[in-house]
């Protein structure tokens, strides 16, 4: 896929072309009452300067908005409505779940301590971020400026905050070495170490009894 096509002046990324590559690719344009799993989107409204729950409604526009960092997408707006990244005011929106009945809440830290992670990438995965590497370092230079720290420094603050209020079932704890907000073009990289410790968050939880396996589906444990 051609990155450069989701690029526009002055070096943003285009919401609209890639939420439009998106629908092509899904075959279908979806409303998120129609889902077979229950779904929640979180932005932040711009203008009320509050949290907005996208429970109903077309799931790509939903997504646009609760992905449109500042500074890197332009906002949606939608009913009048400013709408951006719902990280601005909470990077760990777990309350819409626990309003839900739910047999399991899963979390995921992007600001647990550092670590180094011991796993082999797969060939395809490298493959891709080799092509990915090169393309971004023709647009980009990689470095830690005063704004990258503030807002890392930010996120960070907003995220400790948000986590105070709920405790899920099972945290998934990304290491905050392992990659910066923009790192965009990692994402072949980002994804198996995802995956990585996602199995890892599983087996803890099954060691400590918190959940267990029946028939090939995850249930809370006895001991929960």
């Amino acid at each position: 896929m051609d990155i450069f096509k989701f690029l526009k002046s002055p070096f943003k990324l285009d919401g609209d072309r890639i939420f439009e590559k998106v629908r092509e690719l899904s075959g279908k344009n979806y409303n998120i009452e129609n889902l077979p799993v229950k779904f929640t989107a979180v932005a932040t409204d711009l203008t009320k300067k509050r949290e907005v729950w996208f429970q109903r409604g077309n799931l790509f526009k939903a997504m646009q908005a609760s992905s449109s960092i500042p500074g890197v997408f332009d906002p949606v707006i939608l009913d009048r409505r400013i709408l951006v990244d719902g990280g601005v005011l909470n990077l760990m929106p777990i309350a819409p779940v626990m309003s839900d009945l739910n047999d399991l809440i899963i979390s995921v830290d992007l600001y647990a301590p550092e670590r180094e992670i011991d796993f082999k990438l797969s060939k395809e995965a490298t493959d891709a971020q080799n092509i990915l590497e090169d393309i971004w370092s023709k647009i980009f230079t990689e470095k830690e400026t005063p704004v990258n720290q503030s807002i890392d420094l930010m996120m960070d603050v907003i995220y400790r905050y948000r986590k105070a209020e709920y405790v899920a079932d099972i945290e998934i704890a990304v290491p905050r070495n392992i990659a910066q907000w923009y790192d965009f073009h990692k994402a072949p990289t980002l994804i198996e170490i995802g995956r990585f410790l996602a199995k890892e968050a599983i087996e803890k939880a099954k060691k400590r009894g918190i959940l267990k396996i029946e028939k090939g589906e995850l249930k809370k444990g006895d001991l929960v």
